[in-house]
C-alpha cells in the first residue's frame, strides 16, 4: 500500500496548494479587471482558472479513488488474517 498512500499524501499536498492559490487569482481579478478597469488579460485569466480547476478535481478524484482501494485492500487483508486465525484456533 505504500505507493497508494504516497500518491495519496502527494494528491492532498497539491489539493492544498491549489487552495491557497483561490485567493490569489481572487486578488488578481478585483486589482485588475475591477480596479484597472481593464480586461486585457481576461482570456489568460480564465484560461488558468479553468485549468487549475480541472486539475484539483482531477486530483481530488485521484485522491478519493486511492483512499477508497486502501480501504478495501486492508479490510479484505485483516478479514483474511481473521479468518485465518480463526481456522487455525479449530484445528
Amino acid at each position: 500500500y505504500r505507493k497508494m498512500i504516497v500518491v495519496m499524501v502527494l494528491t492532498g499536498l497539491f489539493s492544498s496548494l491549489e487552495d491557497t492559490l483561490y485567493p490569489l487569482f481572487n486578488r488578481y481579478a478585483l486589482d485588475h479587471f475591477i480596479g484597472e478597469h481593464t480586461t486585457d488579460t481576461l482570456p489568460v485569466f480564465l484560461a488558468l482558472y479553468l485549468a487549475m480547476m480541472l486539475a484539483q478535481t482531477l486530483v481530488n478524484i485521484l485522491g478519493v479513488y486511492l483512499c477508497s482501494k486502501v480501504e478495501i485492500y486492508v479490510s479484505r487483508d485483516d478479514l483474511g488474517e481473521a479468518l485465518q486465525y480463526r481456522s487455525r484456533r479449530q484445528l
